[in-house]
């Protein structure tokens, strides 16, 4: 029984690290797969974006265009967005798309913050405009101190759902982070997004390297054992 033991143990914490360790390199694959689907939107041309609901997944890290008006009224500045050691927003706005009453949430770009921490001023273009950038899916759930609904247009973080049920607009399930100019004074300079891929590989390699270190020390275990016996 003494000898069982360990020897459950050992078998237990072997494949916990390979099956955890294939997990997390089949995570990268996907990452990988992810990765490559995005570099490949951002050298296809842009796709248009109109009143038809788009599927999230197919069109996630596309280049899009759409034309619309604006809803400056319903612009909202997600707060804490920092670059280069300065804290600011990132402005969000609304785009109605022509001939319809369905919306295209666009994040339009960062603009710096006020030291007294009075909203800045948006400029906001009228008229129908056209504006391209690439396509993300939001997140759907975020964490938050407070569950009340956020007052004013400076929130801290933005859901469709939140911004639909604040609104009562018919919303693209997808969001764009414009890259095209515009004159309203906005930095848009977007970061490639960290799928991390090397992160699944560094555990994977943690898990690997777990299950090897067990079946070396069960080894030992199994010679020495095995050793003291022969000697008795």
């Amino acid at each position: 029984m003494k000898r069982l033991v360990p020897a459950l143990l050992g078998t237990v914490l072997i494949v916990t690290g390979v099956v955890a360790g294939s997990w997390q390199l089949d995570r990268a694959a996907q990452k990988l797969a992810m990765q490559a689907k995005l570099d490949e939107g951002r050298g296809r041309a842009p796709i248009d974006i109109g009143a038809s609901s788009a599927n999230p997944r197919e069109v996630e890290y596309q280049r899009a265009r759409a034309h619309g008006t604006w809803l400056a009224n319903r612009t909202v500045l997600i707060d804490n967005k920092v670059r280069g050691g300065i804290p600011g927003y990132y402005v969000v706005t609304p785009l109605r798309l022509d001939g319809s009453t369905t919306h295209l949430l666009v994040q339009r770009g960062w603009i710096a913050g006020i030291p007294d921490r009075r909203e800045p001023e948006i400029r906001t273009p009228s008229g129908e405009v056209e504006v391209v950038g690439e396509l993300r899916i939001p997140a759907s759930r975020v964490f938050e101190l407070s569950s009340a609904p956020p007052q004013g247009r400076v929130w801290q973080n933005l859901t469709l759902d939140r911004f639909r049920e604040a609104t009562g607009l018919s919303l693209q399930p997808v969001v764009m982070l414009q890259t095209s100019d515009a004159d309203d004074g906005l930095e848009r300079t977007w970061d490639r997004p960290d799928l991390g891929i090397d992160k699944h590989r560094g555990y994977a390699l943690q898990w690997f390297g777990l299950a090897f270190a067990t079946a070396c020390a069960f080894a030992v275990y199994i010679y020495r054992g095995r050793k003291r016996m022969r000697e008795r």
